[in-house]
């Protein structure tokens, strides 16, 4: 398939979505609208993208497509690398309320898992399904605005004077003492305390935090937090997590990578998401989701470190690129310019782009026909399809493999 084509994409409504963000991004209106919390772009078989091609408007799953010619769609290395696999799953996500505390799998810990649990015969849409499937799941996530997190342990003596802020002085006492042992080890006994507190424990330890944070609220982001977490989940104890994961604020065009084992939630806000192609989730808490507190501690990296934000970096095209260690993906963002068209190159790999502003038509060297990219459309650029040009005035994500 030597053409650029349009994509058709799922949308998953799931309770903590905005009834905004992504029904302007794609043109809805009305009043009925529910939810919607995420633009899967793709071909994970949960939820996978339409193309759209030829004259009479055809449609394809684009897992189907990449079946039929993995090396045209994929190009020759990635489809040796990830076994005609297309490797990433791209995103928007809009945080109406926060998502769960949760953590990812590393590469061997999902094999493992999915293997055990497939000899165990628990289904696929089990509630009590960990691993769904066999990859490991690092991503990016890149904001559209501001946007709010919390990723990875803090300093463990930052979270013991918060604890001790937040009227815990007891707790900063007993396993205060453990960091002469080791931080990681420190953190872990901690964590493994509270996931493992009964509920009448944990309703009147995230009261205790609430009285606090009531008169910190007007000072600290870290109160303003706990207070929002604990109106939401007044009986969960990860309610009371900024006051031991860090808490980080993104402006537009900022991004953070999590990395396999590293503890997060998204918070509020919208972003642009791009990971490795799989939806192995294991929660901690903040859902009423399945929590499997003892599979989670398995996973989890209780090696803290600093937590750095991402800008992209000019690459040799003019695209942005965000630099991370991840083999499956990589995030660019594309400014297009009237006066000054955009020319890119697949370098035979497959691509995706999908336009968040403004309008912008897209040809090739071997199809003069022009495809039209405005807000919330997206398109596929196969691998073979070599040198692309986008004209117009647009501001377009891109994900690629590096």
């Amino acid at each position: 398939m030597k053409r650029i084509a349009t994509l058709k994409n799922p949308i998953l409504n799931y309770r903590w979505g905005s009834k905004t963000f992504i029904p302007k991004l794609i043109g809805l209106s009305g009043s009925r609208i529910q939810p919607m919390a995420e633009i899967w772009m793709g071909a994970h078989p949960k939820a996978c993208s339409r193309v759209v091609s030829g004259p009479g408007k055809k449609e394809i799953s684009l897992i189907e497509l990449i079946q039929k010619a993995p090396q045209r769609i994929l190009g020759k290395e990635v489809q040796e690398g990830f076994v005609g696999r297309l490797p990433f799953l791209f995103k928007i996500l809009a945080v109406g309320q926060p998502l769960s505390i949760q953590a990812h799998p590393n590469q061997k810990q999902a094999r493992q898992g999915y293997a055990r649990e497939n000899k165990l015969k628990i289904g696929l849409e089990d509630r009590e399904r960990n691993y769904p499937d066999d990859h490991h799941k690092p991503e990016i996530i890149c904001s559209l605005g501001s946007f709010w997190t919390l990723i990875g342990f803090r300093p463990w003596s930052e979270t013991i004077g918060l604890l001790k802020k937040y009227g815990f002085k007891k707790l900063a006492k007993e396993f205060g003492s453990e960091h002469s042992r080791s931080e990681p080890r420190a953190r872990r006994s901690f964590f493994k305390y509270l996931i493992h507190l009964e509920k009448e424990q944990q309703r009147a330890l995230v009261h205790k935090a609430v009285v606090q944070a009531a008169s910190l609220k007007d000072r600290e982001r870290t109160a303003q937090w706990v207070m929002k977490l604990a109106r939401m989940y007044p009986d969960d104890i990860m309610a009371v997590a900024p006051l031991f994961l860090n808490l980080v604020h993104l402006k537009a065009g900022e991004a953070v990578y999590v990395a396999p084992g590293e503890l997060h939630a998204y918070l509020k806000g919208n972003a642009v998401e791009l990971m490795a192609n799989s939806d192995n989730s294991l929660r901690g808490g903040l859902t009423p989701k399945h929590v499997d507190a003892s599979e989670l501690l398995k996973i989890v990296s209780f090696a803290g470190r600093p937590i750095q934000v991402l800008r992209p970096k000019a690459g040799k095209t003019r695209e942005k690129i965000y630099s991370t260690p991840a083999e499956e993906f990589q995030l660019s963002a594309i400014q297009v310019q009237s006066e000054r068209p955009f020319v890119g190159y697949t370098e035979n790999r497959v691509a995706l782009l999908i336009c968040l502003r403004g309008d912008a038509r897209i040809t090739t060297g071997a199809n003069r026909t022009a495809i039209f990219l405005s807000r919330g459309r997206a398109v596929v650029i196969p691998a073979e399809v070599g040198r692309y040009r986008i004209q117009g005035r647009a501001h377009i994500y891109k994900a690629t493999i590096p």
